[in-house]
Parts: C-alpha cells; sequence; structure tokens
C-alpha cells in the first residue's frame, strides 16, 4: 500500500474515532457537588426572642426536564438528579438551615415537639441551563477547515486534515455562549394546629456570558458560579418577606 493512502487510511480512523473521544470528553461521572457561600447578616432584634421553627418538609416538584436534564450541545438543562452528589432537597434544605442560622431570624429546633411554627419548602424550579448558538459549531469548523486547506497540494489530504483540525478547533476554541440559573420556591408556615400563618412565593436568578468550546460541559463551574447565587438570592427573598411576621411572633 503507497505511503500517502497509508496516511489517509489513518486519517480517516482518527475522523471516525475524534468525535466519539470529544463526546466522550465532554461527559464526565464526576458528581457535582454545592459549594453554597457563607454569609453571616443578623436580622434579628436584640431583646426580641426569636419564635421556635422546625423544617418540617422541603419537596421537590421540579418539572421533569430539570430531574432528568435535558440537551446535548445547543440547549443543555442540568444537573440532572443522577449528577448530583446528594438529593436536591437535602442540597437545598442544607443551604436553607445555614441561611436561617447565620440570619439569626428565628431559634431552628431539631424536633418537632419542640416547635412553635413550621416551615415547608416547595422546590419549583432549580436548575442551570447553558445555551450556544449555531455559529459556536461553524466558526471553529470553518477555521480548522481552512488551515487544512494549505497544509497540501492533494485534495483528499487537505480535506481529511481540514476534518481533523475542524474537530480539534471544535474541542479547543472558546466561543460566546450564554449561562443562567433559576429558583422558584413557594414557601409556607404553619402553627402548630397545622393552619397556614403565611405563604409566599420566591425567586432567584442569575446569568452572564460565558466562553466555551462547543464540545465542552463545565457543569460543576457553572453550577459554583450562578446556581448557589440563584439560591441565595431566593432564599434573601424568603427571609426578607419572612422576617416581618417572625419579628411579630417573637418574644420580648
Amino acid at each position: 500500500m503507497p505511503i500517502l493512502t497509508r496516511r489517509n487510511l489513518n486519517k480517516l480512523r482518527l475522523v471516525a474515532l475524534l468525535p466519539i473521544l470529544l463526546v466522550l470528553g465532554a461527559c464526565s461521572s464526576q458528581k457535582i457537588v454545592f459549594p453554597y457561600p457563607d454569609e453571616q447578616v443578623n436580622l434579628g432584634v436584640e431583646g426580641l426572642r426569636p419564635p421556635a421553627l422546625y423544617i418540617d418538609k422541603v419537596t421537590d416538584l421540579r418539572p421533569p426536564e430539570q430531574r432528568a436534564g435535558q440537551g446535548h450541545f445547543m440547549h443543555i438543562r442540568f444537573p440532572k438528579d443522577s449528577s448530583w452528589y446528594r438529593p436536591v432537597t437535602e442540597i437545598y434544605g442544607q443551604a436553607l438551615v445555614q441561611d436561617m442560622e447565620q440570619t439569626a431570624l428565628a431559634e431552628l429546633v431539631a424536633y418537632p415537639e419542640q416547635a412553635e411554627y413550621f416551615l415547608n419548602v416547595d422546590i419549583m424550579s432549580m436548575s442551570c441551563t447553558f445555551d450556544r448558538d449555531v455559529w459556536s459549531f461553524l466558526m471553529p469548523s470553518a477555521l480548522g477547515m481552512g488551515l487544512g486547506m494549505l497544509t497540501s497540494d492533494d485534495t483528499s489530504h487537505r480535506i481529511s486534515t481540514g476534518v481533523v483540525l475542524s474537530l480539534v478547533a471544535l474541542a479547543a476554541i472558546p466561543v460566546p455562549s450564554q449561562s443562567a440559573a433559576e429558583v422558584r420556591l413557594r414557601v409556607t408556615l404553619k402553627d402548630l394546629r397545622g393552619n397556614i400563618v403565611w405563604q409566599e412565593n420566591c425567586v432567584g436568578d442569575v446569568g452572564d456570558r460565558v466562553y466555551a468550546a462547543a464540545t465542552a460541559r463545565q457543569d460543576q463551574q457553572y453550577v459554583d458560579r450562578f446556581l448557589t447565587k440563584a439560591v441565595k438570592r431566593a432564599n434573601a427573598c424568603l427571609l426578607a418577606q419572612l422576617r416581618p411576621l417572625l419579628l411579630e411572633l417573637g418574644t420580648r
């Protein structure tokens, strides 16, 4: 077999393998963690004993597309349930406990028998999105193919090299994209008899332009950057609305 033909055959094998390698490289079996930031802000009132509060239930009511994840390249919704290191109810519940304790708005108790009021939270939405447009794929591909056309006078060699360089460019060149996170909560406060004392909806959302290669998946980075802030904003909304009532229910 001539050397040139053998080289072309090797390139064709590489062309066939590269898409598989790129897709596998974009996927990760590493679990998503939730590094929730501390924020010490005392919202209590000196001399006022806050009511004893028990966090009764955190219920996951997210839609199926959030629980299962959605999309692969153009529009992606993540993390799916199996990607989290712990259930979403536990992750959010721990963040809520942290914010309640660090704001001193209520005295959190460990057992329902110790409580004066019960707090229930329904998680209606808690996810990230990542959006690319078609130019994310066209620009690196065109650049790689253009470079391939300059490598040789042989047409088949130029095409095979261009395809390889296009795939490499897709995996290596960051292009403008958009990532965002949204958290929506329904929060209910009940008294000892189970009567609803207070109920509100709270929303936290945040997003920005990001730069990522067309085949890249940086789920952990976007959870750290956007979803933690969205939870913090939703909880800030919750605490701001709940504060006047808890101060009214407190005793001196």
